[in-house]
């Protein structure tokens, strides 16, 4: 297996955006992970999970590239996915690029499992009669 991580400095798109490229690298031939995310605490907690990590300090305004493939074929498919798949990528626009970094795994060696987030509900008290009236 083949890991590719990179950090796009200061390559901003909205989470929901994100979501979808991430599915589209997905399902490119011979991806078995991938992660495509701006790196808040919440999705470098979710990177490290899935077990990739990141070599350098990101933030907010950083942008993770990390996917999982086969060989390098998987890796080069997971790339076309990833181009075709960001929003305004048919548009010219400079790539800021920090590192770059990949892995080899041996065959036999499996991922860490993605930690299951906990559900931590804490009710809140019902609103009361008088508590919900208008009062001039």
């Amino acid at each position: 297996m083949t890991d590719l991580v990179e950090v796009r400095r200061g390559a901003y798109y909205d989470s929901v955006s994100l979501m979808q490229v991430s599915k589209a690298v997905r399902e490119a031939p011979g991806i078995s992970a991938a992660l495509v995310a701006m790196a808040t605490d919440l999705n470098t907690d979710l990177l490290a999970g899935m077990g990739f990590t990141v070599d350098e300090a990101v933030g907010p305004n950083d942008m993770l590239v990390a996917f999982r493939g086969e060989d390098q074929a998987a890796i080069e498919a997971g790339k076309s996915a990833l181009d075709a798949a960001l929003p305004g990528s048919g548009q010219p626009a400079p790539q800021r690029v920090a590192s770059v970094r990949l892995h080899h795994h041996e065959p036999s060696a499996r991922p860490p499992p993605v930690a299951q987030p906990t559900s931590r509900s804490s009710p809140c008290p019902a609103p009361t009669p008088s508590s919900t009236r208008w009062k001039p």
